[in-house]
């Protein structure tokens, strides 16, 4: 968080600056201060699905449950023409509390060899999924099991 802070001071603009203080804001359960990073984020972001991603959490955060999952639908359906991260729309399912849609979208980005399934034992944004059958399997699966 204060890491975070340090670097807005430094260069205001670093996207990924806000983006992670948003993170770490919504593990403090400052929900709304996590929003407003989010969406600052997004403005900053010259990556259009990132962009959605972002604001979709930046509307789960704000208590916007609708444009959420309308912003996750717009991101699955641009999948159709680039890439967009399996696992962004993983987290998006997950922050608006809808776990049985994250969790094929963690499979997918398991499939996609995405970066982010190698935290997937480790990262507290998708640690609720950790009891579910389908998340155990890709944790054995890549020597993380529980």
């Amino acid at each position: 968080y204060e890491k975070m802070a340090r670097a807005l001071e430094l260069e205001p603009a670093f996207f990924q600056a806000h983006v992670w203080r948003g993170w770490a804001l919504w593990q403090m359960g400052r929900l709304e201060e996590a929003a407003e990073h989010f969406e600052t984020g997004a403005r900053l972001a010259q990556h259009p699905p990132s962009v959605l991603g972002y604001r979709a959490i930046a509307a789960a955060f704000g208590g916007r449950p609708d444009e959420c999952r309308e912003l996750l639908a717009r991101m699955i359906v641009m999948r159709d023409e680039r890439y967009v991260s399996g696992f962004l729309i993983a987290l998006g399912f997950v922050v608006v509390g809808d776990l049985d849609a994250a969790e094929p979208w963690i499979e997918r980005a398991a499939d996609e060899r995405s970066p982010w399934v190698g935290y997937l034992r480790v990262d507290p944004r998708v640690a609720v999924l950790h009891d579910r059958p389908r998340i155990k399997a890709i944790l054995a699966h890549l020597g993380q099991g529980v």
